[in-house]
């Protein structure tokens, strides 16, 4: 008996930490793949600055979870940033293996 009360809190467990590392994953891709289209363009500009700054707003994004995207941004405006592998990797975390 207690073998099965301890099994579903064992998966619930997994799920959930699934959920939370699709949702790191999620915010990381986005702000790093923001940086790197603005910058595909030659250059960073102030407004693309701001841009990512008020939906960080809007994610409600404060303290350390902003500087972890404000450095997911940075990390995405690297000139040899891996573009296709993270969109790969993010498909295949968020949505399951595409083939």
């Amino acid at each position: 008996m207690a073998i099965c009360l301890i099994k579903p809190v064992a998966v619930k467990w997994r799920g959930f930490a699934n959920q939370r590392e699709r949702q790191a994953l999620f915010f990381a891709t986005t702000f790093e793949v923001m940086g790197h289209l603005t910058k595909s363009k030659g250059r960073v500009t102030e407004a693309d600055i701001h841009i990512a700054s008020q939906l960080m707003d809007r994610m409600n994004l404060h303290g350390a979870s902003r500087m972890r995207r404000k450095n997911a941004f940075r990390v995405g405006k690297s000139d040899n940033y891996p573009l296709r592998e993270k969109m790969r990797q993010f498909r295949s975390v968020c949505f399951g293996r595409l083939t």
